[in-house]
């Protein structure tokens, strides 16, 4: 867990990691889109309660290896349009 002070975009190098499993980068407020992550082992994604704008990627959803998404409040899925 990313315990710095706060943000505005995720750190570059979470998508150079292969193995990474959990991603809780809530209430950093964070701006942009959700970054690329799916790929890989990701089982866990918190970006609630940030600034992101646009919908969740298609690919989160599909993912077999992911296990828990939180994007709440300001993001949507494809399926909520």
């Amino acid at each position: 867990m990313w315990r710095g002070p706060s943000m505005q975009s995720a750190p570059s190098w979470l998508t150079t990691l292969p193995r990474l499993q959990e991603v809780l980068l809530y209430g950093n407020k964070l701006t942009g889109s959700v970054p690329p992550l799916v790929g890989r082992a990701l089982r866990i994604l918190s970006l609630g309660s940030n600034l992101l704008s646009g919908t969740v990627p298609s690919s989160f959803l599909s993912s077999s290896s992911l296990e828990y998404l939180y994007v709440r409040p300001h993001l949507r899925t494809r399926s909520s349009y």
